[in-house]
């Protein structure tokens, strides 16, 4: 008897266990080298995207970086301010799902950020050239982060 109790109660372990990983999808905020054709000055004006999760600070985006993060399943707001505007969008996360959040931070001539989803194939595009952000950037330090770049085969 304490034998089947026992299997019983491993086997709900192990099905809450898969339960709770289905509870989550995956995010890769990414963001490209947005003063590319710009004077070295202008570089230096641009700095990192501050990008903000659930009305919390999130993480810290510089040119030419990613990172994947594992988000619980709903909807999520993400917001930036710039020279006070606002941007926001909203993001609806499915178990074991994918998803690619692209930030762009403009300075000159006009100020401005974006918040927007790319499909796989261009967001891969993208992230291949960027590096890992670093973990210090990152504010919320409760979800799982994920640093291996996405368009790097596994072995």
């Amino acid at each position: 008897m304490k034998r089947v109790f026992l299997a019983g109660l491993i086997t709900l372990g192990i099905a809450a266990a898969a339960l709770a990983q289905e509870k989550y999808g995956t995010v890769y905020f990414y963001r490209d080298r947005d003063t590319a054709d710009y004077p070295p000055q202008i570089n230096v004006l641009n700095p990192e995207a501050v990008l903000y999760l659930d009305g919390e600070a999130f993480l810290s985006l510089g040119e030419r970086a990613f990172i994947g993060i594992r988000m619980p399943i709903g909807l999520h707001r993400l917001s930036m301010t710039l020279k006070g505007k606002s941007t926001n969008q909203l993001l609806g996360v499915n178990w074991g799902r994918t998803y690619y959040v692209r930030i762009t931070q403009v300075m000159y001539p006009n100020p401005f950020q974006t918040i927007s989803q790319d499909n796989q194939q261009t967001a891969l595009d993208l992230i291949r050239k960027c590096d890992a952000l670093k973990e210090k950037k990152i504010k919320i330090k409760s979800l799982e982060i994920i640093r291996l770049n996405p368009t790097k085969r596994k072995p």
